[in-house]
């Protein structure tokens, strides 16, 4: 009687097993991506001292129609709910990342957003009297812009990433275009990255 009630105790066991099996089996498979080695310095400096997001209410603003021309080898990313877009280029070395924003108003003046790029490129804050000769000029199809070129060091590895940022004020708000990432990759994109910015356009609604 004993053995009896094991093997039936056995059996259920093993129906049970393969019930788990053959419904596992239908299940979608579960992938797994990863983000390559390379494209770490860009959200390692994205992301330090939570400092991504220019400093300004959560109010966005509403901007014309823009236009511009995308460089080769640029691959555009999703809009974000800050991001008004976003391209990603890429090289065997590594990558960079561009970002456009938008937001109202002066989005907390020039100085306190220079030291918020310093700060992701790992550099202490600059004073009022520092802008001068930290920020440079570039003529655009809206106006001239405050321009921001920003190298650094990551501090665990000590690889150099570089940001190139643009300030551009109109009368309502402020545009920022970014290219964040590996120092040698950001500087052959350079020349692309002021054109980009260069042949940017508000059409009228």
């Amino acid at each position: 009687m004993r053995r009896a009630l094991c093997h039936s105790a056995y059996a259920v066991s093993v129906a049970i097993l393969l019930t788990l099996a053959v419904s596992g089996c239908n299940r979608e498979k579960i992938v797994v991506y990863r983000v390559p080695k390379d494209d770490w310095p860009v959200a390692h400096a994205q992301n330090n001292h939570s400092t991504n997001a220019p400093l300004t209410s959560t109010a966005k603003a509403a901007p014309a129609n823009p236009s511009w021309t995308v460089p080769a080898g640029w691959v555009e990313l999703p809009p974000t709910q800050l991001a008004l877009a976003r391209f990603v280029v890429s090289e065997p070395v590594g990558q960079a990342q561009i970002t456009v924003t938008v937001l109202p108003g002066n989005a907390g003046g020039l100085l306190a957003n220079v030291n918020r790029w310093r700060a992701q490129m790992y550099l202490g804050p600059i004073t009022e009297a520092d802008l001068e000769r930290t920020v440079g000029k570039i003529k655009t199809q809206i106006g001239t812009a405050s321009l921001v070129d920003l190298t650094g060091s990551l501090p665990e590895t000590g690889r150099q990433v570089r940001l190139l940022g643009v300030v551009l004020e109109q009368s309502d708000s402020t545009w920022f275009f970014k290219m964040i990432g590996q120092a040698d990759v950001v500087a052959r994109q350079k020349d692309a990255f002021l054109q980009f910015v260069q042949t940017t356009r508000l059409n009228p609604q």
